[in-house]
């Protein structure tokens, strides 16, 4: 990223590259897992006792129907690691009262568990872990929200900076050297400083231009309010493209090609509203149709007549729903949903009189 970053800006002299700060706080954590070791052991071997062993699910459901079962993590998905240390160290001793209920014998997981929770330490790594870095997984959370401003982003940087200093204030070993390797990712970043001055610009906090790139002019200052320091848009683009580009798309045409990726460019920000009123339970009344409406046009209007359905066949559709719920012919009916999340309507009668199975999940 870095070689491309450079690469780039010989051809954009005004680009300010800095490497994702999300990953970077990732980064961190994964120095978190390595200097906790019997943590570590915890997470991974408490998702192996619970992995595909329903058995054991239902233990853990009789003892404390009221939490959620341990988390899984994966490594390669940001702060999902730090997730479990926190939920282990709020649900200490219910999961050390269920895997004491297991047998050991069942299978060596369970007994590896045993053994890491009679550590006199675990525990209070645990607490450490939650009181010094818990908020890790929630800041990488927010550096991958779109449209959020440089000095936002710059703030959730300043505090995770000054949160891991200060766990290092009691001489911790661990803690110092996850400040130091805190300390190592903000130094490969060294075009942030100048975003860090661009910001104070922006917030009045600083009058000056000094240390920006000389490229950079105060017509310029403006267009960096959004500037992302992450790369997850980048990366999401990645899946997109994936997609378009698998084995099954060589008979693409061009103009068809050209429609996809208007559609994949466009879902979130046009459809997205459209998607939330469809799937919504609530009430079909004459301001949730003129929506609906006007959303179906401005989608026909960006998706230049993509749809699947014919014009004659949308309005089919619509004369029979707006008859059956806006006009009282049929005012009972009503939209509901199963227990897989899967829509059903009811016709005639307000209440279900009948059970049956969803045709789609079967249950």
């Amino acid at each position: 990223m870095i070689k491309a970053g450079k690469a780039i800006q010989n051809l954009y002299t005004k680009i300010i590259h800095v490497t994702c700060l999300a990953h970077g706080l990732h980064r961190v954590a994964e120095e978190i897992r390595n200097q906790y070791k019997n943590v570590d052991q915890l997470v991974s071997n408490i998702k192996k006792t619970f992995l595909k062993a329903p058995s054991r699910i239902q233990t853990l459901k009789s003892v404390a129907s009221d939490i959620s079962l341990p988390p899984q993590p994966i490594l390669t998905r940001w702060g999902t690691w730090i997730d479990a240390a926190l939920y282990y160290c709020k649900h200490f001793e219910i999961i050390k009262q269920v895997i004491d209920m297991l047998d050991e014998n069942d299978a060596e997981s369970i007994k590896k568990c045993k053994q890491i929770l009679k550590s006199n330490n675990l525990e209070a790594n645990l607490a450490f872990i939650m009181s010094n870095y818990g908020f890790i997984s929630t800041s990488i959370t927010r550096l991958e929200t779109k449209g959020m401003s440089l000095t936002e982003s710059i703030k959730i940087i300043k505090t995770a900076k000054e949160s891991i200093h200060s766990a290092n204030v009691g001489g911790c070993a661990q803690a110092k050297a996850i400040d130091e390797k805190f300390q190592k990712v903000m130094e490969k970043n060294v075009r942030f400083v100048q975003l860090q001055k661009i910001s104070d610009i922006i917030n009045g906090q600083n009058e000056s231009m000094d240390g920006l790139p000389t490229d950079i002019s105060s017509g310029d200052i403006p267009f960096f309010k959004l500037a992302p320091i992450s790369s997850v848009d980048v990366e999401r683009t990645f899946s997109k493209y994936k997609n378009i580009l698998a084995d099954n798309r060589r008979s693409f045409e061009f103009s068809n090609l050209k429609k996809y990726l208007i559609v994949q460019c466009n879902a979130q920000v046009i459809t997205g509203k459209m998607e939330a009123l469809l799937m919504s339970c609530k009430i079909y009344t004459v301001d949730r149709d003129t929506e609906i409406k006007k959303n179906t046009e401005l989608i026909y209007d960006k998706f230049d007549g993509m749809a699947i359905k014919t014009v004659k066949e949308s309005q089919m559709i619509h004369d029979g729903m707006f008859t059956n719920f806006s006009k009282c012919t049929k005012a009972q009916g009503h939209w509901r949903k199963c227990r897989s999340g899967h829509l059903y309507c009811v016709m005639e009668c307000g209440v279900p009189m009948k059970q049956s199975v969803c045709p789609q999940c079967k249950v």
